[in-house]
């Protein structure tokens, strides 16, 4: 949180470079004000961006990819002090290894994402889906919807929520 506020959206090429520390609200606002978006959002708002793509979550859908799918570049400083610049492009395996690192590589400066057009969702919440009928119905489930997320409390056999995100044909 202590990092730069940065965010500096490319319109033309339809990236933004972010802070590690950014949260996905204030990215979210900021990509918008360019009629863009992340193809994926998180649910928790108040979570950074870099956090969410070093631990791989937020992005349940079949066919989007989580966020970190987005990323085209990672900026890190290593355990040794050394600044360390990994791109898809340039860096092959090397680059796919430190997206999802778990903080392993070292602190996450920055994140060089691809943006999409602007659009909107509208969200639609199902409670108590039991694991019975989530192991039947696996597939359908998990591609009823744009983005589908599934949460437990753990206190019994049974999804509490299933959060259905489809996308907005009425524009943002």
């Amino acid at each position: 949180a202590g990092l730069p506020g940065t965010v500096d959206v490319d319109s033309a090429a339809a990236t933004v470079r972010v802070a590690g520390g950014i949260r996905y609200a204030e990215l979210a606002r900021r990509v918008d004000a360019h009629g863009l978006a992340l193809h994926t959002m998180a649910s928790l708002p108040h979570i950074s961006v870099a956090g969410s793509v070093a631990t791989g979550t937020h992005g349940s859908g079949d066919t989007s990819g989580s966020l970190a799918t987005a990323v085209r570049a990672v900026e890190l400083i290593t355990a040794d002090g050394d600044w360390l610049t990994l791109d898809r492009e340039r860096d092959g395996e090397r680059f796919a290894g430190s997206v999802v690192a778990l903080g392993a590589l070292g602190v996450v400066t920055s994140l060089t994402l691809d943006l999409v057009p602007a659009f909107g969702v509208r969200q639609f919440v199902r409670t108590g889906l039991s694991l019975d009928v989530l192991a039947e119905h696996f597939d359908t489930i998990t591609s009823a919807a744009y983005s589908v997320s599934l949460f437990t409390d753990w206190s019994a056999p049974r999804f509490g929520q299933v959060w259905l995100k489809c996308l907005d044909d009425s524009g943002p």
